[in-house]
């Protein structure tokens, strides 16, 4: 205790800094800790399509490129990209519940054909331009 009294009358602006150092680095440490909790969390993990989204919300947030949910749905058009799923259901006379399960779907078979590729980044490849010779 005295090398701490020592330290609190000759150097507190050094133990200052170090204390408020140590709780900077708690801070940011807990944070990791606890995000790492709550991105595990199995009550995250089923996503619920509600009506307000739009497809490509949808899209993003399943991991599913939103051109594959315009398809889905059939809609084109930048005007119409901009609708919600609600909007969408009324105008083609389907139910939310239609909707999603019609987005639902084609998220799922997106996702299993890109993991039958082998990964979520794992794109077929690029064709290479041809060097003029």
């Amino acid at each position: 205790m005295n090398s701490l009294r020592y330290l609190a009358t000759h150097h507190w602006k050094a133990l200052t800094l170090f204390v408020l150092a140590a709780c900077v680095v708690a801070f940011f440490a807990g944070r990791v800790v606890l995000h790492q909790f709550w991105r595990h969390d199995p009550a995250r993990a089923e996503f619920v399509i509600e009506a307000w989204m739009t497809p490509r919300f949808v899209g993003m947030r399943t991991g599913v490129p939103p051109e594959l949910m315009f398809e889905t749905l059939d809609i084109s058009g930048r005007d119409a990209r901009r609708l919600t799923l609600s909007e969408i259901a009324e105008t083609k006379g389907m139910s939310m519940v239609e909707v999603g399960d019609m987005l639902r779907d084609a998220a799922d078979t997106a996702r299993a054909e890109r993991d039958a590729r082998g990964g979520k980044n794992n794109r077929p490849p690029r064709p290479r331009p041809e060097a003029n010779e």
